[in-house]
């Protein structure tokens, strides 16, 4: 049998150790110690962020990781936590690059080698621009729950980027049935972000780690497994559609979901939309559900 003592706080308490903010520009960045396992680490933030929230003023912010090692569960679930206790948005985080190299190698289970290796007479290999990716850092959604849940997502605006006198806020604008689409004949790998302001198409599958946003709606002729965002300028109206729908996470407008667990799923193509204020999925029989 084993009783449990309440933690005594004292000078060696990591609880006591003071969280470094710094900025780049006019971005937070909130400096995570490097020798903290998770759950002393997730005591450290509760007990440390609440000082600094006014400076951060609500404007999304990036961690500073130092030496720690990527793990993607525990950082899946530090975000999560910053967001969801603190309303603080994590959009990037800086590593030393012994870290990404270690890290990546891990993931790929291969060996990395630059192409300016010392012995290595590799030439360069040629991107055309239609070609280029945009790379990004990866947070998925918390795996802490598979139900499915809708969360409202904070603003993306910097408070002294105000004006004095702000516009009232207007409904989503009306969909326009002749605007613009673009079509992907390809596998969106994960680490590519692709965006496109009307209704996206893609010809095949968005792997775990990739994301597609699009102002209009989503439909992917293969397997969604990566984040779609429809409706990225906030029309709820919009829809995601997919032969078979797994992503980590959707949205839809300011809507967020986690995809349920894989029993809930029936089989064949699924459609995401927003119902009474929440994203629900079902089966796709030719038409979408009214709002």
């Amino acid at each position: 049998m084993s009783l449990e003592t309440p933690p005594v706080h004292g000078a060696s308490d990591p609880v006591e150790r003071p969280l470094i903010l710094r900025f780049a520009e006019t971005i937070p960045v909130l400096q995570v110690p490097d020798d903290l396992a998770f759950e002393p680490l997730r005591d450290w933030v509760r007990a440390r962020m609440p000082e600094h929230l006014a400076a951060i003023g609500g404007r999304a912010s990036r961690l500073d990781l130092g030496a720690r090692e990527i793990k993607l569960f525990d950082l899946r679930r530090l975000v999560h936590l910053l967001r969801e206790e603190f309303n603080v948005e994590i959009t990037g985080i800086y590593v030393s690059r012994a870290v990404i190299h270690r890290f990546a190698e891990r993931e790929l289970k291969l060996r990395l080698l630059p192409l300016d290796w010392p012995g290595e007479d590799t030439p360069a290999v040629e991107v055309r621009p239609e070609e280029a990716e945009t790379e990004e850092a990866y947070v998925a959604a918390p795996e802490a729950d598979v139900r499915l849940e809708t969360i409202t997502l904070p603003t993306d605006l910097v408070p002294t980027d105000l004006p004095p006198d702000p516009a009232p806020v207007r409904a989503a604008v009306a969909r326009d049935p002749g605007r613009r689409t673009q079509t992907i004949h390809r596998t969106i790998r994960s680490g590519t972000v692709v965006q496109f302001d009307g209704d996206l198409y893609v010809f095949g599958d968005v792997n775990p780690g990739a994301q597609v946003i699009a102002t209009g709606s989503i439909t992917v002729l293969g397997t969604l497994k990566g984040m779609a965002h429809a409706g990225a300028a906030g029309d709820e109206s919009t829809a995601i559609f997919a032969l078979h729908l797994r992503p980590t996470q959707m949205r839809i407008g300011r809507r967020i979901a986690l995809s349920p667990a894989e029993s809930a799923h029936t089989p064949g193509p699924e459609i995401a939309t927003v119902s009474a204020d929440s994203i629900v999925i079902e089966p796709y029989r030719g038409k979408v559900r009214s709002a």
